[in-house]
């Protein structure tokens, strides 16, 4: 019985296994365990000092692996720990027919979860994974063996070769993810798709049985209705999370989404022990203080240096499979910090429980009909929140050699068509389908998602969206219930009306004001900044005059220093790939003043560091 924070299983037809050599993040704390499970059968496992990935051996012979958790569901009791889960679920395939059964329970899990069980005996792998896929797991077959991994990464390294797929490197080098989120950056590796049971072999090709598919049926009801029902489906969310020996961190800025999270937690009787990482005691750590003080909970402010996402940057890429936007793995550090010092072992953070406030689209008001899928793929960049649209797809493309590239565009465009047919049934409601498309049916390949892999490397982690009754939500809200409409500021209105009096750091305005003068306080918001910037001392500032990355890479010693150690490597960049010039090129219109430039360079980067990975440099 083990509990991880990541796996790699290997099935061979030679008995010859590579899992021991390869190479595991360089943590401090990080310890790692090979076992021979049976002839040809071989599992890895790497751990810090508290994981969310437990593995049991069931009295019939089976392993279970059970990464991340189960919150409720039929026979599984309020309270237990994941490792009594994990039992449970082996008791079912000691059972008769526990393949079938396990099909039949998985439609009624609630949490965030995937079940991985290991068939000696036939040489196969069973998975079964939650309605959004929030705990990816990732497979690759040869025909002489079967790789199944917590992490793309290790199966990359694992095959001794470096095969990137050009639909992938084309999707990350302009969108920092993956469009297919079944896809990743390397050539005939993939994710089990979200909401399946699925079974895996060397010998066979997949076979996969789909137990849920999004489907959004909106309920007409009065916004006080949905703001009870909700607030009372939160509250119940953040009860299932109760475990044994279990203590609590919560990610607070100074914004909605983790206040939200957290009115819910205190409703349901948990008070959590309150973080708040920052660049300085700016205006969203000051609210994150007002906030702590009025509930009365311990805070913990941890003020980010300049090398804070240099010390992570090798290790990120690898926990992020290899699609890192640099901007989200800065947890990792304080959750260590926060358990040696506090005993804190579980934490959670308010990433999308936004889905309450704000679609994810910019879809124009005028486009009420659905578009064909030629006219969808022509738009798409015009789609998509400027966060992850290309900055110049022209200059970016070209740091790929022409054939190569051709191919890259091909695989990019299929990729994007298919899923917009796909989700094209899901609803009628344009902006419903393109939010399936860039953050539901497509969430762990969302930037912000980094968030929670850069917890799950060091912690437990644990969020409310992942309930059942949760996500059910989704399907039945109106879309004009959850655009920007102020929805998850009246939540906590609801909750707590004391703390919705407290101002919200992006806008600057209490939380419960009407939504137009928010929406009009963000645009200013910048300008804001920078006057209250010079009036009052250079510590009080919000986000519109934070320091760009850009001057970082080009000015801080050990940024330029690492970043130079990469790009000057031509070793990490396959010529039959990449154009070596260009890249070279790239840090030459930094320097030059071309601040879009940081996003390509952070980018190529990443590859580069994968490359390092995989060669075990």
């Amino acid at each position: 019985m083990i509990a991880a924070n990541g796996f790699i299983i290997e099935i061979t037809s030679d008995n010859h296994s590579t899992l021991c050599s390869i190479k595991l993040p360089e943590y401090p704390d990080i310890s790692s365990e090979s076992k021979k499970l049976s002839k040809g059968v071989t599992l890895r496992t790497w751990s810090a000092p508290i994981g969310d990935v437990n593995c049991i051996k069931s009295y019939a012979g089976y392993y279970i692996i059970l990464n991340g958790y189960i919150s409720s569901g039929p026979g599984f009791q309020r309270g237990k720990t994941q490792i009594d889960n994990c039992i449970r679920i082996g008791e079912l395939f000691d059972s008769e027919r526990g393949i079938d059964r396990l099909k039949k329970l998985v439609t009624n899990l609630s949490g965030s979860f995937t079940i991985t069980v290991i068939d000696c005996h036939n040489r196969r792998v069973y998975a079964a994974t939650d309605r959004v896929g929030s705990r990816p797991l990732w497979y690759s077959t040869s025909g002489e063996s079967l790789l199944v991994s917590s992490h793309s990464v290790a199966i990359a390294q694992s095959r001794r070769k470096v095969a990137f797929s050009p639909g992938g490197v084309a999707s990350f080098l302009l969108y920092g993810t993956q469009v297919e989120p079944s896809n990743c950056l390397f050539q005939d590796i993939n994710k089990v798709k979200e909401g399946t049971f699925t079974i895996l072999s060397v010998e066979s090709t997949p076979c996969v049985h789909a137990y849920y598919s999004f489907k959004h049926s909106p309920e007409k009801r009065h916004r006080k209705e949905w703001v009870e029902i909700v607030a009372n489906r939160l509250v119940n969310a953040a009860d299932n999370l109760i475990e044994s020996n279990q203590k609590i961190g919560l990610f607070l800025s100074g914004g909605v989404d983790s206040r939200l999270i957290l009115t819910a937690l205190i409703s349901a009787g948990i008070k959590p022990v309150l973080i708040t990482l920052s660049d300085s005691q700016n205006i969203e750590t000051r609210v994150a203080k007002k906030v702590a003080t009025y509930f009365a909970l311990p805070h913990e402010i941890i003020i980010r240096d300049q090398d804070w996402y240099l010390r992570s940057l090798q290790n990120a890429v690898y926990e992020s499979n290899g699609v890192y936007s640099w901007t989200h793995a800065h947890f990792r550090e304080a959750c260590h910090k926060m358990y040696q010092n506090h005993g804190v072992d579980t934490f959670l953070v308010g990433d999308l429980s936004e889905a309450f406030s704000k679609l994810f689209s910019r879809m124009p008001a005028s486009a009420v009909n659905l578009w064909h899928s030629r006219e969808f793929l022509r738009n798409f960049n015009s789609l998509m929140l400027p966060l992850y649209t290309p900055k110049n797809k022209a200059r970016t493309l070209n740091l790929l050699k022409p054939e190569f590239r051709e191919a890259a565009v091909h695989e990019l465009n299929k990729d994007i068509v298919t899923r917009f047919r796909y989700l094209l049934d899901c609803s009628t409601d344009s902006l419903i389908i393109m939010d399936q498309f860039f953050r539901w049916q497509n969430a762990n390949c969302l930037p912000t998602y980094e968030m929670l892999l850069d917890v799950r490397s060091a912690a437990r982690e644990r969020n409310l969206m992942f309930d059942l009754q949760m996500h059910e939500l989704i399907e039945i809200l109106p879309s004009s219930i959850r655009n920007r409409s102020n929805f998850g500021s009246d939540l906590i209105k609801k909750l707590n009306p004391g703390v919705a009096k407290l101002i919200n750091s992006n806008t600057l305005l209490p939380l419960g004001w009407h939504p137009s003068l928010h929406r009009l306080a963000q645009q200013a918001r910048p300008w804001v900044g920078r006057v209250s910037r010079f009036m009052k001392n250079k510590e009080h500032r919000n986000e519109g005059s934070w320091p760009s990355k850009a001057y970082l890479y080009r000015k801080a010693p050990n940024w330029r220093t690492k970043i130079e150690s990469i790009i000057s490597n031509q070793s990490l960049f396959p010529q039959e790939i990449f154009e070596q010039s260009k890249i070279h090129n790239i840090l030459k219109s930094l320097d030059d003043g071309d601040v879009s430039a940081q996003y390509d360079l952070e980018r190529i980067v990443s590859i580069g560091i994968i490359t390092e990975w995989i060669l075990n440099d």
